[in-house]
């Protein structure tokens, strides 16, 4: 729905850090979910319109409620309770084949249950159910709750291009739209998609939080909209993404310096997997990459070691880290992917 919307909102101008595209985002952000809470629940127990809801008239009728010179009234309270946060991962081999997972307890501790012999601990997803008779996500035996794990996969011309992933509990939908449309409708390279500042309208209120780099100027002028703006209490979500460059055979990958994250290419001459590219929210604070002899952190890669793993003097994935830039130089264009804990990226032209 958030990508059908904003399809249809121009994009004044050349970066989404606007006010009058800011001002967009957050309003059919508001809607959107406005119609989630209403709609989503279980198909198999309720008659959920997703042809309807995923409708270009649809899209456009949500749009033009949008008032471009201020904000909605506050929008009905929901009943759902908040989501908290998940873990992602992204794989693809050097068969292309990919896998784009998402995995969660719900809270820190899920439902507080740990499973004797395996040690698994219990989801507490349950908690995604409205108690409130009649509502189509309302509990019931056999039936799955609202929730919002949605990892990623786009498709061009029949092919799998990238395999894409967004963490933050409710923010991952609204993630979803931003980072999509920073790297197609922006032409933002995968990186600096998932680095660009990030604003979230809260769901059960009427806050808008925004990350720090957004002006207090831009604050302001949402304020004068009818914005309740705050600054983030915490960096909003996190990403990984790979994408697959079917003419030059590179996989291309960025991890959103938000979390504590890694790439990971493995490139192999025996029975273990060759060109294996990885991106995953889970703990790190280097990108790794692991040859047949010997584990290398980012720090340590330079031009001819990194070559020394291509064939035919072009990377199967190139990883380029800022403080390195100059080792790089030559290798390959159109191919970025930067160091996650780095904060900063390189663009593909400034290869």
């Amino acid at each position: 729905m958030l990508l059908n919307i904003v399809s249809g909102v121009d994009k004044f101008g050349d970066h989404p850090i606007s006010i009058e595209r800011i001002h967009h985002e957050i309003e059919a952000g508001r809607l959107a979910y406005r119609d989630r809470n209403l709609y989503l629940a279980d198909p198999e127990f309720s008659d959920v319109p997703v042809t309807d809801m995923l409708s270009s008239e649809q899209a456009d009728f949500v749009r033009a409620q949008i008032n471009p010179n201020k904000a909605l009234d506050t929008l009905p309270d929901s009943t759902l309770p908040r989501h908290k946060s998940t873990v992602y991962i992204s794989v693809i081999d050097k068969d292309r084949n990919a896998c784009s997972f998402i995995n969660t307890v719900f809270h820190n501790f899920g439902a507080g249950i740990l499973a004797p012999k395996s040690g698994v601990i219990l989801q507490n997803r349950g908690q995604g159910f409205v108690v409130e008779p009649g509502h189509p996500n309302c509990i019931e035996p056999g039936k799955r709750p609202l929730h919002t794990i949605i990892p990623g996969m786009a498709t061009k011309d029949g092919k799998t291009v990238m395999s894409f992933g967004v963490m933050g509990g409710e923010y991952q939908a609204f993630g979803h739209m931003q980072f999509l449309t920073r790297l197609f409708d922006y032409g933002m390279d995968i990186q600096e998609a998932q680095d660009t500042p990030r604003f979230m309208p809260d769901p059960f209120s009427d806050v808008v939080e925004v990350e720090e780099p957004i002006s207090n100027k831009i604050r302001d002028e949402l304020r004068a909209l009818g914005h309740n703006i705050q600054p983030a209490s915490k960096p909003i979500g996190g990403s990984q993404a790979i994408f697959i460059d079917w003419k030059t055979g590179l996989l291309i990958a960025g991890s959103d310096p938000r979390k504590a994250a890694k790439l990971v290419t493995w490139i192999t001459n025996g029975d273990a997997p060759s060109d294996m590219s990885f991106s995953g929210g889970t703990g790190a604070d280097s990108a790794d990459l692991t040859g047949t002899a010997a584990a290398l952190t980012l720090a340590k890669i330079d031009a001819a070691l990194l070559a020394s793993y291509t064939d035919g003097g072009n990377p199967s994935m190139l990883v380029m880290s800022p403080t390195n830039k100059q080792n790089f130089s030559g290798l390959s264009s159109g191919s970025v992917a930067t160091n996650p804990v780095s904060y900063t990226h390189l663009r593909a032209h400034e290869t």
